[in-house]
């Protein structure tokens, strides 16, 4: 994945509470999730290391409390009619640009 789409408005409206810490990391294991293509190893200080957060691993355990869930295989996005406002499959518009003058 080159990118998600994140609907500024809505975004804010949904994240607007954090602290400046908590944004930071809840863009960094959004990141990450979606780098990966998976879900994100049930490890609080593990994914410190990965986002190279490691000072705020109570910060990352809040932020996967309320943006993530628990399965089986790690933490991963909430249901989509949850996030809808936050993500979608879709690669971003500039991304798709590119690609056609590349082809």
């Amino acid at each position: 994945m080159k990118g998600y789409a994140s609907y500024i408005g809505d975004c804010y409206k949904n994240t607007g509470h954090l602290t400046p810490k908590e944004d930071l990391v809840f863009r960094e294991l959004l990141d990450h999730r979606y780098a990966t293509k998976g879900p994100l190893v049930d490890d609080a200080s593990k994914l410190g290391m990965i986002i190279e957060m490691t000072q705020y691993t109570s910060e990352i355990v809040s932020i996967l409390n309320e943006f993530f869930v628990l399965g089986d295989n790690g933490w991963d996005n909430k249901p989509e009619e949850e996030v809808y406002w936050l993500t979608t499959k879709l690669p971003l518009m500039g991304n798709r640009k590119r690609e056609q003058q590349t082809d």
